[in-house]
């Protein structure tokens, strides 16, 4: 059985803008996560491109999942044979960096992206970062609307 990860714990999971967005585009205090899901959940969310966040902003904002550099997510199957038992859960599945999968209600998966996804083009938006003139910044924008729109309605 996956653990499911509590909406209270993902909440306190800090996600700030990096001071050296080169290195990695978000920062998040490790030392402050106090539960063992906590730190699946931010390691995640640790962030090292543009790439990453383009694909995660596409593919939540399709509801399909995601799998790149040893993190990754996916939802339900519900055209999955009966008996794929790995296909037919509840939320969203989500990994990184090894074998240690947590499970999220789909409503807080949205939550936090669309809260990643704030924190990186603000950020950007606010330092004039040179991803705000790539030609898939609108695309990224279009879709982290999308994702709003899913948290509004949930």
């Amino acid at each position: 059985m996956i653990p499911r990860i509590s909406e209270q714990l993902v909440a306190q999971i800090s996600i700030v803008w990096s001071d050296d967005p080169t290195q990695f585009l978000v920062q998040i205090n490790f030392a402050e996560l106090t539960d063992p899901l906590q730190r699946v959940v931010a390691a995640f969310l640790y962030i090292g491109g543009w790439r990453d966040i383009r694909y995660i902003a596409e593919n939540v904002a399709k509801r399909t999942g995601f799998g790149l550099d040893m993190r990754g997510y996916s939802y339900p199957n519900p055209n999955a044979p009966e008996a794929d038992e790995s296909a037919h859960f509840d939320g969203v599945n989500l990994w990184s960096y090894g074998d240690i999968m947590v499970n999220l209600s789909e409503p807080v998966f949205t939550r936090m992206i669309s809260r990643l996804l704030t924190v990186v083009i603000d950020g950007a938006t606010q330092t004039n970062d040179p991803a705000v003139r790539e030609s898939w910044w609108p695309d990224l924008l279009h879709n982290a609307q999308i994702i709003a729109k899913h948290v509004a309605g949930a």
